[in-house]
């Protein structure tokens, strides 16, 4: 009986291997971008690609944040997972998109010298559109121009307050723009 089940697993995997996801191009007349080097949250790529599921979509998007104070800076958490969201700009405006559920513990902060980098990953999961699975982006469509913002970015911290400090200045907790597209099926 075991052998006759033997193989399931290399089928299952054949099977998954011949599935092809096409990219969705970007509107027609959409120029290519160029990386914004002065920005001190920047992403790996200046292109990301959501691939569907059969819950949803789902991606992820390298970046690395530079420290631009002579101060530390502290990152507020909850086990290591950050109130980073993504933004998409609409004309000259930038809106809230898609940012994830994270719980609501407090975790010692994430300490950046100054001068020093953080890396991360964001992990874009996003449930479709109409179903109870969460987060989902609150646009559409979806592909288009993005950035990254992370809100809780502090010049000072205290747990004992809340909020727990005074956040670096706005323009320093964005990213680079990036174009965000989403695979066909």
């Amino acid at each position: 009986m075991m052998k006759r089940f033997s193989k399931l697993p290399l089928l299952f995997v054949l099977l998954l291997s011949a599935c092809s996801y096409g990219v969705i191009d970007p509107p027609a007349g959409d120029t290519p971008l160029n990386r914004d080097s002065a920005a001190t949250f920047q992403t790996e790529s200046l292109s990301y690609t959501l691939v569907p599921t059969a819950q949803g979509l789902e991606g992820e998007i390298a970046f690395i944040f530079t420290n631009p104070t002579a101060e530390p800076v502290y990152i507020v958490n909850c086990r290591g997972m950050t109130a980073l969201r993504l933004e998409k700009q609409s004309g000259d405006t930038w809106i809230t998109a898609w940012s994830p559920v994270i719980l609501q513990c407090l975790s010692p902060p994430i300490v950046v010298q100054p001068g020093q980098q953080y890396s991360g990953v964001v992990h874009v999961s996003s449930g479709y559109p109409s179903t109870n699975l969460h987060p989902q982006f609150s646009v559409d469509p979806i592909p288009g121009v993005y950035r990254i913002v992370w809100d809780d970015v502090l010049r000072t911290y205290d747990d004992g307050t809340y909020p727990f400090g005074e956040p670096i200045p706005h323009e320093q907790r964005e990213s680079n723009r990036f174009r965000l597209l989403v695979a066909s099926r």
